[in-house]
């Protein structure tokens, strides 16, 4: 996996998928380990209102499709690109009023 933060700037986090679970609180955790170019735990919180939101993205059709694809082209060519991550970001708008957007 890859990161990316604008705290960060450019810089590129390579990691992988600890673990995700379900908490006592009723929120969805997932923790991150990053490898390079610094070891890191990364951990986020879904909390139940998030989730409806993430499942419709994961069951879009689309996306199912792409990762269908993304795993056969794994298969076949296992290098990924080295510049993956170098495109900017588009400008994310906020979930929820009375959130900031980022700058």
């Amino acid at each position: 996996m890859r990161f990316r933060s604008t705290g960060l700037g450019t810089t590129e986090l390579k990691g992988y998928l600890e673990f995700v679970k379900r908490a006592d609180n009723g929120l969805l955790t997932a923790r991150f380990q990053t490898t390079e170019p610094v070891q890191w735990h990364l951990g986020v919180s879904l909390e139940p209102s998030d989730i409806p939101m993430l499942a419709k993205v994961i069951l879009k059709p689309s996306m199912i499709i792409k990762t269908i694809m993304a795993v056969i082209r794994i298969k076949k060519e296992p290098n990924e690109p080295p510049d993956l991550m170098k495109v900017e970001w588009p400008e994310i708008k906020p979930a929820k009023k009375g959130v900031p957007k980022a700058k």
